[in-house]
């Protein structure tokens, strides 16, 4: 009741307001002035009259956008042409706006609210770092099973896999999901729970071996929005696209390459996915995730303690930096110092958690390719 009255006094307020500078304005659209509430209030009534968008010249136009004469147009229809009319449904407009903002206002984070829940939380993370040091310290990996050791070999023999893993030694293993360190801020719930209802309550070592180390890419499609220009643009819904990189490859190897010329040179630039298995990187005394957290997630949150994984063995600090995400490299005391590090286990404590409704996005890759030519001395 607070909400609806302290709302209604605003409303009222706005509208004296509104009300109050139309009447001192006294603007007259039909006093000989040349502005745009001319224009405005001629477009209003020739879309009232036969519905064309008109200029207070008469002509057709397409300078100014529709949308308020298009509005104003439908209350002349139905009051008839009046100055009158129009200041009212200035004010009403005034009005709505405040009833809109407050209706976005509602939905957006609220500053006091969240601030607390930091506090909150904050507080709670400090109790963690007693009751629960050193619990992310020499994690037990178990062997793989002998089932998952023909799917691990056919992987291991994919070109992408050799190059995605190439900078430092790798190994497999069945990492602890509970004492994974966690380097990401956010899950996306829909994904999440989509994954939670695909894994049977009991999976067999092989559909986890699929689950965790696909040889196939993501089920993502990946559409060329646009080519024009030398600019290329990709989209797709997964969130895995991304620019795979420039080669350089033999001119007879592109099947379909008609040159406009002799070509003695060609250069590929990839767009896909990347291999997107489960990864962790082992250094020091800890396993921090590195990719597959959605994954990762969703079978520690049905019950399932172990996932197989590729080990990135990460002898040097360096190391991190090769093969890590950039925040793992960035703040690496918090995730190799702290007696007790953000875990992925966290993601299900709610005191540590906050869910906000965010709109469906989609991963864009943008291409442009230019050169130059120029003349240069010979030697």
């Amino acid at each position: 009741p607070y909400t609806v009255a302290l709302l209604a006094i605003i409303l009222l307020a706005t509208a004296g307001v509104r009300a109050a500078w139309i009447a001192y304005a006294n603007v007259n659209p039909l006093d000989g002035r040349f502005d745009d509430t001319v224009f405005y209030f001629t477009s209003a009534q020739s879309l009232a009259h036969d519905f064309t968008f008109r200029d207070n010249f008469g002509r057709y136009t397409a300078h100014w956008p529709p949308g308020y004469p298009l509005v104003l147009s439908g209350v002349f229809a139905t009051v008839g042409t009046h100055l009158l009319a129009a200041k009212v449904l200035n004010v009403v407009i005034s009005a709505a706006t405040v009833v809109l903002t407050y209706a976005v206002g509602g939905r957006a984070l609220n500053e006091c609210d969240v601030a607390d829940q930091w506090r909150a939380a904050a507080t709670h993370c400090e109790d963690l770092q007693t009751s629960q040091a050193g619990v992310a310290n020499k994690p037990r990996v178990l062997p793989v099973p002998s089932t998952m050791q023909g799917h691990i070999s056919k992987l291991s023999a994919l070109p992408s896999f050799a190059a995605t893993f190439s900078n430092v030694p790798i190994a497999f293993g069945m990492v602890p999901l509970a004492q994974l360190v966690c380097a990401q801020f956010d899950i996306t719930v829909s994904t999440l729970e989509a994954l939670k209802q695909s894994v049977p309550n009991k999976p067999r070592p092989l559909q986890l071996a699929k689950l965790c180390l696909p040889l196939e890419p993501s089920h993502g499609q990946c559409v060329v929005g646009r080519e024009s220009d030398g600019e290329y643009v990709f989209h797709s819904n997964s969130h895995d696209l991304r620019f795979l990189g420039a080669q350089m490859v033999p001119v007879d190897s592109i099947a379909g390459y008609q040159p406009n010329g002799h070509a003695q040179a060609a250069i590929v630039l990839g767009v896909g996915f990347s291999t997107n298995v489960l990864n962790v990187l082992r250094y020091s005394d800890r396993l921090v995730l590195n990719n597959g957290y959605h994954r990762a997630l969703a079978l520690l949150a049905r019950g399932i303690t172990h996932a197989p994984c590729v080990i990135q063995v990460c002898s040097h600090w360096e190391d991190v930096g090769l093969c890590g995400m950039r925040e793992i490299f960035d703040n690496g005391t918090v995730y190799f110092t702290k007696a007790r590090p953000p875990l992925l286990r966290d993601y299900l404590d709610t005191q540590l958690t906050s869910t906000w409704p965010l709109r469906p996005v989609r991963r864009q890759i943008n291409i442009k390719i230019s050169n130059e030519s120029a003349d240069i001395a010979s030697m």
